[in-house]
């Protein structure tokens, strides 16, 4: 794992046509996108309810694992020395910048870097920040927040992610949320 700064996660997301926003609510979204599907489901807070969920949704890249970046867009204290634990986590993966400086921590591919990426995002969840999941291959982007929800948008109206996926949507109790089509494809 490599850290990235809020520049760097631009540059990383600009070849896959999504579209990064800074400021008070950090967004991303697809850029030229004429169709998008959102699934929108929640998770528990609980340690192993948060990586369970975690994995299950990721579990189609673990055979074809290209990279992917997660981006720490806000955290809120969650409990005595939560900065502390997950210093420790991102120093543990190869962090060599503060978290301030660089938000991003992007993952290579391969097997270890998928489930060091899933920890991360297992660790994330649990504390209740606000983080996004973008793939090296841009063709979905997840994200979790504080409220204990994810969302997870697939670009250009679902096709074969819809499918692999749809079982496991079901499954978790995810459902298809087109009110939130305009935040990841707004146009």
């Amino acid at each position: 794992m490599t850290v990235l700064t809020l520049d760097e996660i631009r540059a990383y997301c600009e070849p896959l046509s999504i579209r990064v926003e800074a400021g008070p609510v950090p967004n991303l979204y697809f850029e030229r996108c004429a169709d998008c599907r959102v699934y929108v489901g929640r998770f528990a807070a609980a340690a192993s309810a948060a990586f369970d969920t975690a994995a299950a949704i990721l579990a189609p890249e673990r055979g074809d694992f290209r990279g992917a970046v997660v981006w720490l867009t806000a955290r809120q204290p969650t409990f005595e020395n939560d900065a502390a634990a997950f210093g420790r986590v991102r120093r543990g993966l190869g962090a060599d910048a503060p978290l301030d400086a660089a938000p991003g921590h992007r993952f290579g591919p391969g097997a270890a870097e998928f489930a060091d990426a899933l920890i991360l995002v297992g660790f994330l969840m649990t504390f209740g920040w606000d983080a996004v999941w973008v793939p090296a291959h841009g063709e979905y982007l997840m994200a979790v927040n504080h409220d204990n929800l994810m969302d997870f948008a697939v670009r250009g109206g679902g096709g074969r992610w819809d499918a692999d996926r749809q079982e496991l949507f079901d499954n978790l109790d995810f459902r298809h949320w087109p009110q939130m089509t305009r935040r990841y494809c707004p146009g």
